[in-house]
């Protein structure tokens, strides 16, 4: 599945869901996350179907934890 924002720009790849949370998407490296604005509009493409939402909340994360765990490091 990807998602995609509602003018068909492709954003990322769908990571994980659930009813109860919401979907988890991993952004593709073309997209930045300054343009996720919470209540941005989004439709996902699944094989079968699409489905329409709603950006609700934007983290930032990585896949090496310990690259950021230094609560003191400032930049």
């Amino acid at each position: 599945m990807t998602q995609e924002d509602t003018d068909g720009q492709r954003l990322g790849i769908v990571v994980s869901g659930s009813l109860n949370k919401g979907i988890e998407v991993r952004l593709d490296s073309s997209a930045s996350v300054e343009d996720m604005a919470v209540g941005r509009y989004v439709t996902i493409e699944g094989n079968k179907r699409r489905f329409f939402g709603m950006i609700t909340d934007v983290s930032l994360g990585g896949d090496r934890p310990e690259a950021y765990s230094d609560s003191t490091r400032r930049f």
